[in-house]
């Protein structure tokens, strides 16, 4: 007997892949952009311009996310957002936020300016709370529900949130031959993941993943992203 296809449930996977297709491909043409256009500036220049082309891509996504939301008759309230949770999920978020930190941190590559408080780290970390709470919403609150309106079990709901969390991290550099952004990927993979559980034991809420995910962005951008942009100028 032949399988009758359901353009219902094509169109939602499709629509779960989107945010970290427009993620890859917005970033893939603005931070080249970026960094052109402060050629003449210094790593801490070019990086305080690709931070704000982060938050203009961040917003683009949060923007297009209660766009449909609106359309499906939906708020983000329904992602999780604001819904109550349990004191172990917000334990665990703050504990996974501290050791990731930490781990990241301990590369000179990262923490060499790790005490610094300047105007450049403010900077980075507003970009980096507001990220990380959208990409919690996207990612954790979106992806999530959808691949369980599709009826996916849990626990690939949490692999497929950990992997499409982890390739917007320079994913299209993998489709170039890049493999040097691989170990970069892992790592956000196995966050994405761990955040993923969290937010399943948190009873579907975003406040543990929000909390954890903008606690580690506050903590190490933005020497993350400024040893990035080092990694892209010298090829």
């Amino acid at each position: 007997m032949s399988r009758v296809h359901d353009p219902s449930r094509t169109y939602g996977w499709a629509l779960i892949v989107a945010p970290t297709l427009l993620y890859n491909v917005l970033l893939a043409l603005l931070f080249p952009f970026a960094l052109r256009s402060t050629a003449a500036l210094d790593e801490r220049g070019k990086t305080t311009a690709v931070l704000g082309v982060t938050l203009g891509v961040e917003l683009i996504v949060l923007a297009l996310l209660i766009a449909w939301l609106h359309h499906t008759g939906r708020t983000l309230a329904d992602l999780g957002w604001g819904r109550a949770t349990t004191r172990r999920a917000i334990v665990l978020g703050l504990l996974v936020a501290l050791l990731y930190s930490a781990f990241t941190l301990a590369s000179p590559v990262f923490g060499l300016y790790a005490g610094e408080i300047s105007w450049f780290k403010a900077w980075g970390a507003f970009v980096g709370v507001i990220g990380g709470a959208i990409e919690e919403l996207v990612f954790r609150g979106f992806v999530i529900g959808e691949l369980a309106d599709q009826g996916v079990r849990a626990e690939w709901q949490v692999l497929a949130s950990g992997m499409l969390f982890a390739l917007i991290h320079n994913g299209i550099g993998l489709l170039r031959g890049q493999w040097y952004v691989l170990p970069g990927i892992g790592l956000t993979f196995v966050l994405g993941t761990v955040l993923a559980l969290i937010y399943l034991d948190g009873r579907r809420s975003l406040t543990p993943t929000v909390l954890s995910h903008t606690l580690i962005n506050l903590l190490i951008e933005p020497w993350l992203l400024l040893g990035f942009v080092r990694l892209m100028t010298a090829r």
